[in-house]
């Protein structure tokens, strides 16, 4: 065992001890994959690395002594060495938890960073960083820190340490009722803290495992610094891998021969189900080096416990594995244990498991009575806490840290508890009426503001309680909604619609449908003198029967609607476009269905999905579809049907496995069906802006080939137009036609109008966006990859001398790795406005040089009958000045059009910025009018 220090001051001890241990032992890193080698760095080496990276962060000044350093990164292993990389420069580390998906909520989180810590330094990857920079914030890339050299190769030992009381680190609360607070913890509480934890649990000897993301006070408080202060191993696994497969979980205890690890109860009892599904079930799982797994986040079911302690007893696991526990972030993760779980709770008849007791010596508990509890139990009230394991106050937040802290050190955790005969605690509720759904925690407030403010008709305001009971089929938490219906919910088919908006509303904010909407009388849901509903009232009579007269029965029950986006009425999984089509099979395979049962416009509401099938979901439709950036999560709660998330991953860019040239963009509407013609690059998105300006009209774009590994590329011109045209052909039979295109696109609006003329069809709009009849002027015969040295000076800060310098280094890497190389020059706000990642950069190299060798062959010939070119100035390099180019250039359609039917339009900005904002609103106008005109 490892020989502690006798008075560690400063975490950094604890890692230094760890290191100077010299055992070889450390930390390992399963995100190679299951049947990968992990990557392992032992204590020592990630002290050495931290001391060299702590000396660049302070020879560049970015971080000081106890200033502040925020720290985002996507990968384990990153978010360790900058972690100990600012203690080691004597900073203090903001650990920030993922920043939503959603735009509006990302920008408010954001937002909420800045007023909190004003300029302080955000270290995340250069891949990660158009996120900050896009909100001004100070972002420094660990890919510009590490060329930096280090001046001295390790932090002196000499330093000024800070002391036991002052701050080591900071975590997030998870901010669902409102913006986060940070969470500041003493170097003195968290020392305390694993002191205690490994004392009471007796883990000197045990290697830990963590599979949830490490600014969770679970990963950082209760398995890493723990690990590091026993000096033994640790096993990071990326949460996606054990979410898609849970029975995992007890591969990895198995063959890392983990002692102790942490899991919420839901996905306990989902990776004990998935482990006996499989063919092997418990055979070959060892898990007799296995000593504790905390359970906590959310109540414990006394008989999930206990059905996933006879499973691990199967595998050698001794009595008493699964700890049930509690604790918050402000405590250090736990600060409850039950030692004897589950045969306490069984032995009780508890339905929920207790937390059991504190740990001794680090903390003092007590009860204290709210003016509505009964004076007869006093031992039931809300738990207050105190001692060394608690936190000091949220950073810069004076207002949150009194509402919860008393003068003389005692913490209002908000939650409800009791203690029992024994002096066990059991949890009750929260104080603030949250709701905890799978792990997460939502506010009865939230839920209720979304449904009040969605204007559902039927529904009364004011009148509406949320809370959650327990649902036996998903061993978990659930929401019930009970509502005052009003005159517009009269009538099963008013009421179906009613109970169904509330279910959308409630499935958007909580990734959940309620287990019950109740439409209940007023007298019912009486109010409180100052006008308020008591929730733990009705929530009360809602257990005991008390509404049951008032659940409806399936006959008024939300059912399918029977019209949507599909506009197919398709029932069989074949007559499904190809995306909806491959949707559905990894849909069906996550929440266990026929993929035919999912077809229909609310068919995924009534999926049974829940939080954590959305986390798998999630994986699955990156995974499956091979989708190069991340599917926000809000994009997957707000879609009802496969047409909806076919739509929403369009988007994104997303298209079907199969090539498939036709990406469906609107399907319906009353005007002219508008086929749009990509770019050199090949891709759609740059369509995407100009939608909104385009209502009631069908549209479709056309992708190319090679965008996607694997599809390969054009065999020349007539192979693409080939393809084009029976792709339109198969999605509109018969004219008249209407075709868009945007620089190269404008030659293939030509060439194909060309040849649907040919075939007797009528085209009524062809039109091209900046481009001549001859191309070879603005795409000329140099490949994207050469071409990019010429625009980097444009589009950087690069000179002309540091392009041709990069030009040189750059020279012997392939085109994947040339690519890796080039996105690291650009900066976050042109990443973030182009939308660019690596493989994008790599697919347009592969595309753009299959068109460039098109252009360089190409020679316009024939007629058309009609035409229209959108005219913008010229890029330099194009080679002409305005006036000529719209009038010699453009101008020389007039030979390639039928008795001169061409007409020219000016659109302000140039050859890439006219479709862009601001200027989209004056092209989209043109635009609209010259449709008009052609009367389509």
């Amino acid at each position: 065992m490892l020989s502690k220090p006798s008075t560690p001051q400063h975490i950094l001890d604890l890692l230094e001890d760890a290191a100077a241990a010299s055992n070889g032992n450390g930390l390992l890193f399963l995100d190679r994959g299951w049947n990968e080698t992990p990557s392992r760095i032992t204590y020592s080496e990630l002290y050495e690395q931290a001391k060299i990276n702590g000396s660049r962060l302070l020879d560049a000044g970015i971080v000081e002594k106890g200033s502040i350093a925020i720290t985002y990164f996507e990968s384990h292993w990153e978010n360790v060495l900058w972690f100990w990389s600012v203690t080691a420069a004597g900073g203090i580390c903001a650990v920030l938890n993922p920043v939503s998906n959603e735009p509006k909520t990302a920008a408010g989180q954001l937002d909420n960073l800045k007023s909190l810590f004003g300029e302080a330094p955000v270290l995340t990857t250069h891949k990660l960083s158009a996120l900050f920079a896009s909100r001004k914030l100070n972002v420094k890339t660990i890919e510009q820190i590490g060329k930096r050299k280090a001046v001295n190769s390790t932090v002196s030992s000499e330093s000024p340490k800070t002391t036991r009381d002052d701050i080591a680190a900071i975590l997030f609360t998870s901010g669902s009722t409102g913006h986060s607070k940070a969470v500041q913890y003493s170097h003195t509480q968290l020392i305390r803290s694993v002191e205690a934890k490994s004392s009471h649990l007796s883990t000197y000897d045990k290697s830990f495992m963590s599979w949830i993301s490490f600014d969770h006070s679970a990963c950082f408080c209760e398995v890493h610094l723990q690990a590091i202060y026993n000096g033994t191993d640790q096993v990071f696994v990326p949460t996606s891998d054990l979410i898609l497969e849970p029975y995992r979980f007890f591969h990895v205890l198995s063959q890392y021969k983990v002692g102790y690890t942490f899991s919420p109860n839901f996905f306990l009892a989902a990776a004990a189900k998935s482990l006996e599904s499989q063919p092997d079930g418990v055979n070959g799982v060892d898990l007799s080096y296995l000593s504790v797994i905390m359970c906590g986040g959310e109540a414990n079911r006394t008989t999930t416990l206990d059905a996933t302690d006879r499973i691990l007893r199967q595998c050698g696991a001794k009595p008493h594995t699964i700890k049930a526990a509690y604790g918050l972030s402000e405590t250090c993760s736990a600060c409850y244990y039950n030692l004897e779980s589950p045969d306490y709770d069984v032995r009780n008849n508890n339905i929920f498991a207790s937390v059991g007791k504190h740990l001794p010596g680090v903390l003092e508990m007590k009860i204290v009575s709210r003016e509505d509890d009964d004076p007869a139990n006093p031992d039931e009230g809300l738990v207050f806490l105190r001692g060394d394991a608690i936190f000091k106050g949220y950073y810069n937040n004076p207002t949150a840290t009194a509402a919860c802290m008393t003068d003389d050190g005692w913490m209002n955790t908000g939650d409800i508890g009791r203690l029992d005969a024994e002096g066990n605690l059991h949890l009750l509720g929260r104080q603030k009426e949250v709701l905890v759904l799978n792990g997460n925690n939502y506010s009865s407030f939230e839920i209720e503001y979304a449904l009040e403010t969605a204007g559902i008709p039927g529904l009364e305001i004011s009148y509406t309680a949320a809370f959650s009971t327990w649902d036996q089929e998903r061993n978990s938490e659930a929401v019930v909604i009970l509502f005052n219906p009003t005159e517009a919910a009269i009538g099963p088919k008013n009421m179906r619609a009613t109970l169904q908006a509330i279910d959308k509303c409630v499935f958007t904010v909580c990734a959940q449908k309620p287990l019950h909407v109740i439409p209940l009388p007023k007298v019912l849901m009486p109010k409180s003198t100052i006008g308020k509903l008591s929730r733990a009232k009705l929530k009360q009579s809602f257990e005991t029967g008390g509404f049951n007269d008032y659940v409806l029965g399936s006959e008024q029950a939300p059912q399918p609607q029977t019209n949507g986006k599909t506009g197919n009425g398709a029932k069989s999984l074949d007559s499904l476009p190809p995306l909806q089509k491959e949707i559905a099979q990894i849909y069906a395979g996550i929440v266990n269905v026929q993929p035919e049962d999912l077809i229909g416009p609310d068919a995924l509401l009534s999926s049974g999905i829940n939080s954590l099938g959305f986390m798998r979901l999630k994986k699955a439709l990156e995974k499956g579809l091979k989708i190069h950036q991340e599917i926000p999560m809000p994009l997957l709660l707000r879609c009802h049907s496969l047409a909806d998330l076919e739509y929403e991953l369009t988007l994104l860019g997303t298209v079907s496995q199969q090539y498939e040239p036709i990406v469906p963009l609107a399907t319906e509407g009353s005007k002219q069906p508008l086929f749009l013609l990509h770019p050199g690059a090949g891709e759609f998105l740059c369509w995407i802006g100009l939608l909104k300006y385009l209502p009631d009209r069908p549209i479709y774009a056309l992708r190319a080939k090679g965008l996607h590994p694997g599809e390969g590329t054009f065999d020349g011109l007539q192979d693409l137009l080939d393809t084009y045209y029976k792709a339109i052909r198969r999605v509109q039979p018969n004219g008249p036609y209407a075709f868009l295109g945007y620089c190269f696109g404008g030659l293939l609006c030509f060439e194909l109008t060309k040849m649907f003329e040919a075939a007797g069809e009528s085209v009524v709009f062809c039109g091209g966006i900046d481009n001549p009849p001859n191309l070879k002027v603005t795409m000329g015969q140099v490949q994207y990859r050469t071409l990019m040295f010429e625009v980097l000076p444009v589009v950087t800060d690069m000179t002309e001398e540091q392009s041709n310098a990069f030009k040189e280094e750059t020279a012997h890497l392939s085109d994947e790795e040339f690519y890796e190389a080039l996105f690291t020059k650009f900066s976050p706000e042109f990443i973030e406005n182009m939308d660019l990642t690596v493989p994008r950069l790599q697919a347009f190299g592969r595309v753009e040089d299959c068109m460039r060798l098109i252009v360089d062959k190409y020679e316009p010939s024939g007629q058309v009958g009609t035409t229209d070119i959108f005219r913008a100035d010229p890029m330099p390099h194009f080679g002409s000045p305005p006036e000529v180019w719209k009038s010699e250039v453009l101008g020389g359609w007039r030979g390639f059009v039928r008795e001169e039917n061409v007409a020219f339009h000016d659109v302000p900005g140039t050859h890439i910025s006219l479709i862009k904002e601001p200027l989209i609103a004056d092209f989209q106008q043109t635009l609209n009018e010259a449709l008009e005109k052609r009367e389509i």
